[in-house]
């Protein structure tokens, strides 16, 4: 072989392995694209599991909170308003001292409550009797007094007053045991629990009442 087809035979070897050696160079930039294309895969399923979790998370903690709310206003509206116009009214001497008993459990909420919902959840009960949570239930209660007022009239309030203070009761118990149920809160939880149940023994008085005089 003379030195130029020697010469020639070495340079083709050197083309054939630069081929070799670029291919294998695609071979491993395509492994690369497919894993990196994987991780960012990955990476995005991680950040909207995240996200959703946050606002289940979200979401049930402003549940809390407006049960707790809920309970606020509706004792403040029961203790102020109905009990105020209506509870002296009521004939039956033991009905009233149930009432009296009711009575105590909604100072407790109107007391350590407000000042939960104040601490815990940053709510400003004050200056928002008008909106929301206090304004609706504001329409509730004003709608309870109309049914009271009405048997006033009629002579039946001792009856009525049973009947619709065991609902109201059945409610305030219900938004109760609903932030037991919710709340990740620990003096929150141990709060609705105590109240939860005073309301539960207080309840079955209400329902297990019986009298000749109602």
């Amino acid at each position: 072989m003379d030195k130029m087809a020697y010469l020639q035979q070495i340079a083709g070897d050197g083309n054939n392995a630069n081929h070799k050696t670029g291919g294998g160079n695609n071979f491993l930039s395509k492994i690369f694209n497919v894993v990196t294309l994987a991780i960012v895969g990955v990476a995005i399923l991680l950040i909207i599991g995240a996200s959703a979790l946050t606002k289940e998370f979200n979401k049930v903690d402003t549940r809390d909170r407006d049960l707790m709310e809920q309970s606020y206003w509706q004792a403040e509206y029961l203790s102020k308003q109905t009990f105020q116009k209506y509870a002296n009214e009521v004939k039956n001497s033991d009905l009233r001292n149930l009432t009296a008993s009711l009575k105590s459990t909604l100072n407790e909420i109107l007391g350590s409550g407000k000042k939960l919902l104040e601490s815990e959840y940053k709510v400003k009960l004050s200056g928002s009797e008008k909106t929301g949570i206090a304004a609706t239930e504001k329409t509730t209660n004003e709608k309870l007094n109309a049914k009271l007022e009405d048997g006033r009239l009629s002579g039946t309030l001792d009856r009525v007053f049973l009947r619709e203070i065991t609902l109201q009761i059945a409610y305030l118990r219900a938004y109760n045991s609903g932030v037991v149920e919710r709340t990740k809160n620990v003096k929150v939880q141990q709060f609705a629990k105590k109240i939860t149940e005073n309301l539960e023994n207080i309840y079955q008085q209400f329902h297990d009442f019986k009298s000749p005089t109602i």
